[in-house]
């Protein structure tokens, strides 16, 4: 056998296991979501770490409904908690290709070491780097969309959290194409349906 039918037997092998992984995405998409969206409303600092900078926050009770393919920027992907998102995923990326001690960053102090054990936090890490590096070499795969939660689509949620779109999955693949100056990126979007619409209508209301 070649090397040529090697390497197509190896891309071969990396696209389905991309596409198994896409499709488990999905599947698991309300649950991640949900997860999420409560991690966010902490707030933080917490002992076991946080999502972003402040109180916790009231949060309406939301499902996801439609999912549509749309390109967004990066940026407006990092909405949630732009501050620690770049502190922590593009802060990571760049100690590691200036030569930075990686148990130096905020990444592994604030994100990692809070929730995992050392060892888990090192294969994290490994990964990370891992993932910087195919990406740079070979591209974005196309099958690895992030995954995002509209909050235009449902009244008054836009303005309730300050911001549209709620990333849930993704953050270190656009941290990646951020630092490889990428700024937008194909994304699956959600449509969302806020079950609990009286108690955004009443915390609008007192803002």
């Amino acid at each position: 056998m070649t090397a040529y039918s090697l390497t197509l037997k190896d891309s071969a092998v990396e696209t389905i296991k991309e596409c198994v992984r896409a499709w488990l995405s999905v599947f698991r998409a309300q649950s991640e979501f949900q997860k999420n969206l409560s991690a966010w409303a902490k707030g933080g600092p917490r002992p076991r770490g946080w999502t972003r900078t402040g109180p916790a926050v009231p949060t309406p009770e939301c499902r996801l409904a439609g999912i549509r393919r749309r390109w967004l920027e990066i940026d407006d992907c990092f909405a949630k908690n732009p501050v620690e998102t770049v502190r922590w995923h593009v802060g990571f990326l760049k100690s590691y290709l200036s030569g930075g001690d990686l148990h130096d960053t905020a990444y592994w102090s604030e994100y990692l070491t809070p929730r995992f054990s050392r060892e888990v936090s090192e294969q994290k890490c490994m990964r990370f780097v891992a993932l910087y590096e195919r990406i740079a070499a070979r591209g974005y795969h196309a099958l690895s969309y992030p995954m995002v939660a509209d909050f235009g689509s449902a009244p008054e949620l836009q303005s309730h959290f300050g911001f549209r779109y709620f990333r849930f999955d993704g953050s270190h693949r656009l941290a990646c194409l951020h630092v490889l100056n990428v700024r937008k990126v194909p994304c699956l979007v959600f449509s969302v349906r806020c079950v609990s619409a009286e108690h955004v209508r009443h915390s609008v209301s007192r803002s």
